[in-house]
């Protein structure tokens, strides 16, 4: 699912593309906030996590952020405490669009559900 579709959730298959992203943020969101405690001790394999995480298929809808990694896997040899930053600031972007993309499948349950079983218990009468 592209992010052209994230304007409006019409079917559960929608729903299940926002689900799975929501998901694969959340175990991002944590690998990234690892790593940036764990630069300290091996700023190698931090670094190489990270590259590998910016050229990952979900960050490819996300330029923004996939720069900010890029940034960090250049900082991560020079500066631990800059890595460590440029970190915590793709986890707070992050946060916000997985608030958001619940926010959204809140919405699409609420509204979208009700009006859906309405719709067919009146093609059943």
């Amino acid at each position: 699912m592209g992010w052209y579709k994230y304007s409006e959730l019409s079917t559960f298959d929608d729903r299940n593309d926002i689900n799975k992203r929501i998901r694969d943020f959340k175990k991002i969101v944590g690998k990234l906030e690892y790593l940036s405690k764990y630069v300290y001790q091996n700023a190698t394999h931090a670094r190489a996590v990270v590259k590998n995480i910016a050229d990952d298929k979900i960050m490819s809808s996300f330029p923004d952020i996939k720069e900010i990694l890029l940034s960090a896997h250049e900082k991560a040899l020079d500066s631990y405490s800059k890595f460590d930053l440029l970190c915590k600031e793709v986890v707070e972007m992050l946060v916000v669009k997985i608030e958001d993309m619940e926010q959204e499948r809140k919405k699409f349950i609420e509204e979208k559900l009700p009006q859906r079983a309405r719709e067919r218990k009146e093609s059943n009468e």
